[in-house]
């Protein structure tokens, strides 16, 4: 192992960044492979062509670098899901699409993987990588909100994007005969029913003011107002107050 000195000239082992990213590969290919996720700290280490001190260091222990590993395995989907829409940008409902496609290709791809995860959930709070793929998709339907798209707010929008995409990605994953049809059914479903139908008429009275105040609220939030903080404050207050019941 590569050394350096301390001030009193003694060695000490070198912690380099292409270490942890090695122990950071080699624990995500190796809990990939096994269903049980029963890797242990030394076969991770072998893999990374490390010693046991190097994980300590940048992980503490096992459960600090399985932490590193799930949240740079949400860094891989949203990097995989922006790759699948980077050139649908004009197209609100095919980006979302191509998205749900990418989140699935990768959870399938991926089994065990995906079960770390979106196995390992809290009450009451997302991991930071679990928000960095919800604020993902929140981009994308913010957009479409904003396009008046949408026949619900954003953030319902994207509650049942991501509620029902990763349901379903755990059953693909779970049964012994996935039906190859599920995802695009599923997709298609869930996509009528936060779209908005221009050629139908408000379900109930007040719908349409707040489908209109929800989609002026997204798109207040991607071009903010040029208004006084404590006035802009109080007109998105509004906005959502009235979007409230944007659901047809």
């Amino acid at each position: 192992m590569t050394q350096c000195c301390t001030e009193r000239g003694a060695l000490l082992p070198a912690y380099s960044e292409s270490s942890r990213q090695r122990l950071l590969d080699a624990a995500a290919d190796l809990i990939s492979a096994d269903a049980d996720q029963n890797v242990s700290v030394r076969e991770i280490c072998t893999r990374a062509g490390v010693q046991l001190p190097t994980l300590y260091h940048f992980f503490e222990n096992k459960r600090g670098l399985v932490d590193a590993v799930t949240e740079a395995g949400f860094e891989r989907l949203t990097e995989q899901i922006d790759e699948a829409t980077r050139t649908l940008a004009a197209d609100q409902f095919h980006r979302l699409e191509a998205a749900w496609d990418a989140h699935v290709a990768f959870g399938v791809a991926n089994p065990s993987f995906y079960v770390l995860m979106y196995g390992r959930v809290a009450p009451g709070r997302r991991s930071p990588g679990a928000d960095l793929a919800w604020q993902q998709v929140r981009r994308f339907t913010t957009q479409a909100a904003a396009s008046g798209l949408l026949s619900v707010t954003a953030e319902q929008a994207t509650e049942r994007i991501l509620a029902t995409i990763t349901g379903m990605v755990l059953h693909l994953i779970a049964a012994s005969s996935p039906d190859p049809a599920l995802s695009t059914t599923l997709r298609d479903a869930t996509y009528v029913g936060i779209r908005r139908a221009e050629t139908v008429r408000p379900a109930a009275a007040g719908s349409e003011v707040a489908t209109h105040a929800a989609a002026l609220t997204s798109a207040l939030e991607l071009d903010p107002p040029a208004l006084p903080t404590a006035e802009s404050a109080l007109l998105l207050k509004w906005l959502r107050t009235l979007s409230s019941g944007a659901s047809l």
